[in-house]
């Protein structure tokens, strides 16, 4: 075991649950789009609904993992997300407000996706 506490050795399960009903979300709003309900959907592409299920726990938890190690390189660079990247990211989805933004992704998904770029954006520059 790493002796730091940037190691990333596990995630917790209320992380995996937030990516989970963050997909579960996406899907029941495209159901409804198609006035379905999301077993049909899947259902009719082929999958099973069980086993749709069981792909979405399984995406989660690598999503969970990812987004833990870039919050992990961003903390240890000292990497944050300042406001106006925020109202930026808002105005680019058509958003009236910043806090119409959260209310329609969260604000967790939405801070992670921005340490996210400030991490690539990092990697990159030390990529030269």
């Amino acid at each position: 075991m790493l002796n730091t506490k940037y190691y990333v050795s596990s995630v917790d399960n209320s992380e995996i649950l937030a990516h989970y009903n963050s997909v579960m979300s996406y899907y029941e709003n495209m159901s409804t789009y198609y006035q379905k309900s999301v077993e049909e959907l899947v259902t009719e592409s082929g999958q099973t609904y069980e086993d749709f299920k069981k792909e979405v726990v399984n995406n989660s938890t690598t999503a969970s993992l990812y987004v833990k190690s870039l919050r992990s390189i961003a903390e240890y660079q000292g990497l944050t997300v300042d406001d106006s990247k925020v109202s930026e990211l808002a105005a680019s989805y058509d958003c009236e407000s910043v806090q119409d933004l959260y209310n329609q992704y969260g604000e967790q998904i939405i801070t992670d996706y921005l340490i996210g770029q400030e991490v690539l954006e990092y990697l990159k520059s030390i990529a030269n």
